[in-house]
């Protein structure tokens, strides 16, 4: 089901869980946002529908100026500004 992602022992967990939401939280809220609400609505839809609508809010994310800046960082191989 691909639910999990890594394993770690007991005496890294508090550690790991915390790097994780740290990266989670370093995200651009806008995106997360947009995922959980994708991910929240394809519980109870239609999976083609649902597939539609994540396809049409990633396409409004990636529109934004943070977007298209992250997405020039890459293309030009440097860090994000």
């Amino acid at each position: 089901m691909g639910i999990v992602n890594r394993v770690v022992p007991d005496a890294e967990l508090e550690t790991e869980a915390v790097e994780l939401a740290g990266a989670f939280a370093a995200k651009p809220e806008a995106a997360m946002r947009a995922g959980r609400a994708a991910f929240m609505r394809q519980i109870d839809r239609d999976y083609r529908r649902s597939i539609a609508e994540a396809v049409e809010d990633f396409c409004k994310i990636v529109a934004t100026e943070a977007a298209q800046a992250k997405l020039q960082a890459f293309a030009d191989k440097r860090g994000p500004k």
